[in-house]
This record gives structure tokens, C-alpha cells and sequence, in this order.
């Protein structure tokens, strides 16, 4: 887990992500061309045990990005002075 990650209500294409006491905003991003996430599965023949085959299933596709383009911001803007 690294933070929490919140879509605006209004505009889905508007993220804001929280990590500790920072936060980022950003707008998503339709990729030019997607991604596909693969997983490499083993494959053992019935006949030969030694010879072991490899292949790729996709296991999911990115169509798009999230851009953030200014500088996180504090949540927290002056230390708690105690007396």
C-alpha cells in the first residue's frame, strides 16, 4: 500500500493521491498505444518430465495513465508548537 488514490465525483479524469502527509494531483490520460500485463505459465509435457515449456497468458491491458504535473502539496503546514 502505498497511499490512497481518490477519483473526483464530478470528473472522473481528476485524481487525487494521498501519500502520508502529501498530496498529488493529477488527470488521467487516455496511452497512445495500451499496454498488455502478461504472466508466464509453465507448461510440462505429459511424455517428457525434463523438457518444460514456457508461454504467456495476458492477464490484463492498461489503456490509461495517470499525469501528474505540479509538485505534491503539504497537508500539514506549520508544526504543532506545544506550551
Amino acid at each position: 500500500e502505498i497511499g490512497m488514490l481518490r477519483l473526483s465525483k464530478t470528473n472522473k479524469d481528476i485524481v487525487q493521491l494521498t501519500v502520508g502527509y502529501h498530496q498529488l494531483e493529477g488527470k488521467r490520460v487516455a496511452l497512445k498505444k495500451p499496454f498488455a500485463i502478461l504472466e508466464q505459465v509453465e507448461i510440462a509435457p505429459g511424455t517428457q518430465r525434463d523438457v518444460v515449456s514456457k508461454q504467456y497468458q495476458v492477464v490484463g491491458v492498461i489503456k490509461s495513465k495517470i499525469l501528474f504535473k505540479t509538485r505534491p502539496t503539504a497537508l500539514i503546514s506549520k508544526p504543532l508548537v506545544r506550551t
